[in-house]
């Protein structure tokens, strides 16, 4: 775990030594995404830690929506005990045209998801490769913005409102920073950390991108 953390700091600090007028988002694109996460409770309301394989797959609907699908599986020790999961969804993005020039760049967006989760030991409550909902049915509600920071360089900053069909009064916020390295206009490299302040769970993940758009 320690060694994801420092990886993510050394690929944030090479990403912004990449400066350019234009740059490779990921609204508005088609991209896949084939990555590895783990997941570090440690110190939180349980000890957890984890390791997730993902897939990924964005594109747009029309002219402002984009649909993004995710498809994780993995397993984590809870208490001793190894349980493996897996969760899928998707989720409606509305992006907005992008605000201003140069190395200042913004893509604002909102949304909305679905996603079902599965957890082996059938435990009500689990961390998922994603996220800790309820086993079963969850919603989602997004908001962020992605910065055209460079040429190859995109950030994503954003957070997320996650509850479960089942029981509304239980409810999970995360807070999602991405860093997209691309080397060209078809492969890519993206980090990926994620805060679930109420479980307090770090999570980390490297993903490869491929866009054919």
């Amino acid at each position: 775990m320690e060694l994801m953390k420092n990886i993510l700091i050394l690929f944030v600090l090479c990403a912004l030594t990449t400066v350019c007028v234009s740059a490779k988002a990921l609204l508005g694109e088609y991209v896949l995404g084939f990555g590895y996460g783990t997941a570090d409770g440690f110190g939180a309301k349980d000890n957890v830690e984890g390791d997730f394989l993902r897939l990924s797959a964005h594109g747009p609907y029309n002219s402002f929506c984009d649909l993004s699908a995710h498809l994780d599986y993995g397993s984590y020790k809870n208490h001793s005990s190894n349980v493996s999961s897996w969760d899928a969804g998707i989720d409606s993005l509305f992006r907005s045209e992008i605000l201003g020039e140069s190395f200042f760049r913004f893509r604002p967006y909102f949304g909305a998801g679905l996603g079902y989760v599965d957890v082996e030991s059938g435990l009500a409550w689990a961390t998922t490769a994603t996220r800790s909902v309820r086993d079963g049915f969850n919603w989602s509600l997004l908001a962020g913005t992605e910065w055209l920071a460079a040429e190859s360089v995109s950030f994503l900053l954003g957070s997320r409102f996650t509850g479960s069909w089942s029981q509304f009064d239980e409810n999970e916020i995360a807070a999602d920073l991405q860093v997209r390295w691309w080397f060209d206009a078809i492969h890519g490299l993206s980090f990926e950390y994620q805060r679930e302040f109420e479980s307090e769970y770090n999570q980390f993940t490297l993903r490869y991108l491929y866009s054919w758009q």
